[in-house]
């Protein structure tokens, strides 16, 4: 179990392993108190069926994977393209299709952007949407959306 989001107050990244350190929680960095919505559902079986860290109930699925390495893959891929006649390019996608199939799923909240890893898949939640996205965070009502600017 692994919670990676930003403090509504100060926007200083945060990563979060233990169960424990949900309750009672405050930043490191601007001291505020951080509420968080944990039930028991989360805790005793690892579901999450809303965010943790904002209560929003509109979360989407992604593989759990790091997106710069991604992108650095697939500028090798190219460039090497040009040597390889394009077979680089049958490569790096191969190579894609490998980490989907191998690399486990994560939660991500539409409206704080919190990362929910290490959580059983809820068929409830399906991949991005563009116009969800959009929708949810028009109406962001977190802690600190005011003083973000975000409304």
């Amino acid at each position: 179990m692994q919670i990676r989001f930003h403090c509504p107050h100060c926007d200083l990244p945060m990563i979060l392993s233990r169960w424990e350190s949900l309750s009672n929680f405050s930043c490191p960095s601007c001291q505020k108190p951080i509420p968080t919505y944990v039930d028991e559902k989360a805790r005793e079986r690892l579901e999450v069926d809303h965010c943790l860290v904002c209560d929003c109930k509109q979360l989407f699925t992604q593989k759990s994977f790091n997106r710069n390495l991604g992108l650095g893959i697939v500028v090798v891929g190219v460039i090497l393209s040009f040597w390889t006649y394009g077979i680089s390019l049958l490569v790096v996608a191969a190579i894609d299709f490998l980490l989907y199939k191998l690399l486990p799923p994560m939660l991500v909240c539409y409206q704080c952007d919190a990362e929910f890893r290490g959580f059983k898949k809820n068929p409830k939640f399906k991949l991005y949407n563009h116009l969800k996205a959009a929708h949810v965070k028009k109406q962001a009502t977190y802690p600190g959306a005011e003083e973000a600017g975000e409304h």
